[in-house]
């Protein structure tokens, strides 16, 4: 059993990586559909990104603790965050004007 304090560094860190995960998305996914992209929009991508794998690690520690067995799947916490990002930027680009 690790301790409180490092399982919560460890919460953090895996929800500060999730929103650079997000930033870097948003910007990828928005020069491709010739989107405007500032400092708003890079904040709304990270908290995005950071929501979506906050509900998914959620998720995760009811579904670990009700089964007994913890298994944090931080590979589906990042692709939560990924597919929020990209889902953002897609109805983003459905409601411009400009394609």
């Amino acid at each position: 059993m690790i301790p409180t304090r490092f399982a919560l560094l460890l919460g953090l860190l895996n929800l500060l990586s999730a929103c650079v995960i997000g930033l870097l998305i948003g910007f990828v996914s928005s020069r491709l559909m010739r989107l405007a992209w500032d400092w708003r929009i890079a904040a709304l991508d990270a908290v995005v990104a950071c929501v979506c794998s906050l509900a998914v690690l959620l998720a995760f520690v009811a579904v670990s603790f009700s089964r007994e067995n913890f298994q944090p799947g931080l590979k589906w916490i990042f692709i939560a965050a990924i597919l929020g990002v990209v889902a953002r930027a897609v109805l983003r680009w459905g409601t411009s004007t400009a394609h």
